[in-house]
């Protein structure tokens, strides 16, 4: 709010840095995805409870062969979904085969690391599951510092190097 201007951000040290937590070798492909609260709400509803309605009848959420071998990127807001929210987050993902299509995942930092454990053991689950390659602790969304991740821009994930690279910027053919 206003009375916030000209103060300084709250500095927290990384102390872990990107984590490379489930995949080996190279994976390629055009970013989608965005905020799991918002992409949520899309599908089930939530503050909004006629979104999944109005959403489905302009083909808005992306189709099951739409996310075929995209780097699906997700973050979670400043709300903190706790941990059993998280899960039937990503689970109703899963239920419309988004796992099943994509060929990484790209994850966010929790906003101030909160739940940091248990997401990340939500996402080895799916990961598991679904023989996913997936890199966790990612600025960007709600956290600080961020980063832009273009949808539709090419990206590489290296295991072996441990590197996520963006190979181009925003692709829109």
């Amino acid at each position: 709010g206003p009375d916030q201007l000209g103060i300084s951000r709250e500095q927290n040290n990384e102390s872990r840095g990107h984590e490379f937590i489930y995949g080996s070798g190279k994976v390629t492909g055009r970013l989608l995805g965005g905020c799991l609260d918002s992409l949520y709400e899309m599908l089930v509803g939530g503050r909004y409870d006629d979104q999944p309605k109005i959403f489905n009848k302009y083909h808005v959420f992306p189709k099951k062969d739409e996310w075929r071998n995209k780097i699906i990127f997700l973050e979670t807001s400043e709300e903190h979904p706790d941990p059993e929210k998280y899960r039937k987050m990503l689970k109703s993902l899963e239920n419309r085969g988004v796992f099943e299509e994509v060929a990484g995942m790209i994850v966010g930092k929790p906003q101030d690391e909160m739940y940091y454990k248990e997401y990340k053991e939500a996402l080895l689950d799916i990961a598991n599951k679904h023989d996913l390659p997936t890199v966790y602790n990612v600025n960007f969304g709600h956290t600080t510092p961020r980063i832009i991740l273009p949808y539709g821009g090419l990206a590489e994930i290296d295991f072996t190097k441990k590197t996520l690279v963006l190979k181009e910027g925003l692709c829109l053919t």
